[in-house]
């Protein structure tokens, strides 16, 4: 009897050491997105502006799922995405009317008022739309 669970022990003891393998790449599937902006870091500040309060508010983007605004000076501002498509609910929840779209940007209007989000991918996890009137 003794003999049966030594041999288990050491099946347990066996099976323990290896545990940190499927943790790890759990945590490496799970904060694939925020590695990669890591990763890709110098790339990314060289084609966008400000790039560090985005790279900051990325993981709370990333793991709520709710847009992040910068405020930039005059109307509108600038938001980070985990999808673009997010910026229309955005700008309809604040009174405006979708008008059109061209191309990466969304045309809404409000009390004779016209106002732009334009598009575009930050990286292959996050979009980034600035809102203006025109």
């Amino acid at each position: 009897m003794s003999e049966e669970k030594s041999m288990q022990s050491q099946h347990q003891n066996s099976l323990l050491r290896f545990w940190p393998v499927p943790l790890g790449f759990a945590l490496v599937y799970a904060f694939w997105p925020l590695l990669w902006l890591g990763l890709n870091a110098s790339a990314l500040q060289k084609q966008e502006p400000k790039a560090g309060e985005l790279f900051a508010a990325a993981p709370a983007v990333y793991f709520t799922g709710k847009p992040k605004h910068f405020q930039t000076g005059g109307t509108g501002g600038r938001y980070l995405l985990k999808d673009a498509k997010q910026i229309q609910s955005l700008i309809l929840n604040q009174g405006w009317q979708f008008v059109e779209q061209l191309g990466a940007g969304y045309f809404f209007e409000k009390d004779k008022r016209r106002t732009v989000a334009t598009c575009r991918m930050f990286s292959c996890h996050f979009s980034v739309c600035n809102v203006s009137e025109i």
